[in-house]
């Protein structure tokens, strides 16, 4: 009998340990190459952090990594939203944006402070978005990857200063 709820145990424990969800960091292989704040007014909207395989900042050289930790809760429809207005200031027109955007309020959750997104590009199509470490999916055709990056890494970024810092130039 004891060899039985011995048997038993194992196997459930086993069980759980194959069931439990295991994730591999996002980051994984990749180095810090910069990182700066997001203000806005008097507060912190999100830190960023960009990622590369060499620690260094180099367009058009993948993979690369985002990461965004939020300070303030911010929802799913507002950072769609706010995606969509920084394309507009690049000057992006892609005929595949409005099928982005509705991928984006389908694969992206509301944040709370404290939350982080992460955003690895493995190309300039295709990039996998990482919720708290989960994955959530991936967008890929067109140029996506690198529309969505140039939102931070652009010349033409709306925030110069916190690209400069994410490229490793401050």
């Amino acid at each position: 009998m004891k060899h039985r709820a011995a048997t038993l145990f194992t196997a459930l424990w086993l069980a759980l340990i194959i069931a439990s969800p295991v994730s591999a960091s996002p980051l994984q292989g990749l180095k810090q190459v910069g990182s700066g704040s997001m203000d806005w007014l008097f507060f912190t909207l999100y830190d960023a952090t960009l990622y590369s395989p060499t620690g260094r900042y180099q367009a058009q050289q993948y993979p690369v990594a985002l990461q965004i930790k939020y300070h303030k809760n911010i929802d799913r429809d507002d950072l769609v939203s706010a995606t969509q207005d920084q394309w507009q200031h690049l000057g992006l027109n892609h005929p595949e944006q409005s099928k982005w955007l509705a991928q984006l309020s389908q694969l992206w959750p509301d944040v709370k402070d404290g939350d982080v997104l992460t955003f690895v590009a493995s190309s300039p199509s295709e990039g996998q978005f990482f919720f708290n470490n989960r994955l959530l999916g991936q967008i890929e055709g067109g140029d996506f990857a690198n529309a969505f990056i140039a939102i931070w890494l652009s010349e033409q970024t709306s925030r110069p200063d916190l690209r400069q810092q994410l490229i490793g130039a401050l």
